[in-house]
């Protein structure tokens, strides 16, 4: 019943896209009926994929996790292979989804097979940022700093876990005089930071903030600002 019931309303779906979720509910629960045919279940696939936009539109992330997480089960074993960018795409929405409804657990899970499969350090970014994210929520702020190190060090950031402070403060001392040496106006005109690795970088840093402050790690905390400034200085804004 299900399965004949949600395909026949498949069709209206685009006329009507409320009926989406309850075409992927009654398709899902149908969905041991397919296990041999792929196309089959591709279809359920692209509808959950669907139902998890829409739920993420009207911010409900454990109903976007639900879909998401069928979506990702019902797709090719061979997914990572054949369809690298849509399973890419699918595995990030989830593990920000899941971050944003406090399933710590399933983020960093989600994280590790991004991590596990992407081709590229690039596509780990949008992974390591939503990790991140939800171990700071979840007070998990020495993990949450070491994978940001993590990140940072394959994106070509040498960052120290423990920083020396004479060191950092040559290196303040270098920031302050290239900072001082220019106008306000050399400020406000900055031009767009072109290296993405860099552009990465700052993204990184930002969103490791509130985990280094809550440590209060002085030397931290003043080697992740330097890093910050001098990357703005030299590469821009």
């Amino acid at each position: 019943f299900c399965l004949t019931m949600g395909r026949e309303l498949m069709s209206t779906v685009k006329e009507d896209e409320t009926l989406t979720f309850l075409v992927a509910d009654l398709l899902n629960n149908a969905s041991e009926l397919v296990d041999d045919d792929q196309d089959a279940r591709n279809d359920l696939v692209l509808i959950n994929e669907k139902a998890s936009k829409l739920s993420l539109s009207r911010a409900a992330y454990s109903s976007a996790t639900h879909y998401l997480r069928s979506a990702i089960e019902l797709q090719h074993p061979e997914g990572w292979t054949n369809d690298y960018t849509f399973t890419l795409d699918l595995h990030n929405r989830l593990a920000m989804a899941a971050c944003n409804a406090c399933d710590y657990g399933l983020c960093s899970q989600t994280v590790l097979s991004i991590r596990r499969n992407a081709r590229c350090v690039r596509d780990k970014q949008s992974a390591y940022l939503a990790q991140i994210h939800g171990l700071t929520l979840d007070g998990n702020y020495n993990e949450a700093v070491q994978i940001g190190f993590e990140a940072l060090s394959e994106l070509g950031a040498k960052l120290k876990a423990k920083p020396s402070m004479v060191i950092l403060a040559s290196r303040i001392l270098r920031t302050r005089w290239a900072l001082l040496a220019k106008f306000r106006s050399d400020l406000m005109s900055l031009p767009k930071m072109e290296d993405w690795k860099k552009a990465s970088s700052l993204e990184i840093l930002e969103e490791l903030a509130s985990a280094i402050f809550v440590q209060q790690d002085k030397a931290l905390i003043l080697q992740q600002y330097e890093t910050m400034m001098s990357y703005s200085l030299k590469y821009g804004r």
